[in-house]
């Protein structure tokens, strides 16, 4: 919620970084979202099965469900807890567009357009709330 008075508002999100950019690229997308700002409240290392996937509600919107589910429950992913000053704004062009070749086009220091691989494989998962 947004107060009116002149507190800094403080946004938290949960993020997962997918098999193969976790295993490939933990590091350097870590350091990627430490170098704008976001500090890293708790992270985990966890593999998931698929059914816990099914259960999850994540935005997979335009993609083919099973088919990134499979992906996920593939091997281990990283889940984080962020925290920035006004991150909700920021992390949406950090992390870049779902399909990591418009991101290539478009935002060339997103996360997606550095890691990503295609719509599925696109190394990173953003839930705002």
């Amino acid at each position: 919620g947004h107060s009116t008075s002149k507190h800094i508002e403080m946004d938290r999100m949960f993020v997962v970084i997918k098999p193969n950019a976790a295993k490939l690229y933990g590091d350097n997308i870590r350091t990627h979202l430490v170098g704008n700002g976001f500090e890293i409240v708790r992270e985990k290392v966890v593999h998931f099965n698929e059914i816990i996937y099914q259960n999850l509600s994540l935005d997979c919107s335009g993609q083919n469900i099973d088919a990134a589910v499979k992906y996920l429950a593939s091997d281990q992913i990283i889940v984080m807890i962020l925290e920035k000053v006004n991150g909700y704004e920021d992390i949406i062009d950090i992390v870049g567009h779902r399909d990591p070749s418009y991101a290539r086009n478009q935002q060339l220091d997103s996360i997606r357009a550095i890691y990503g691989k295609n719509v599925i494989e696109n190394a990173i998962e953003v839930s705002l709330n």
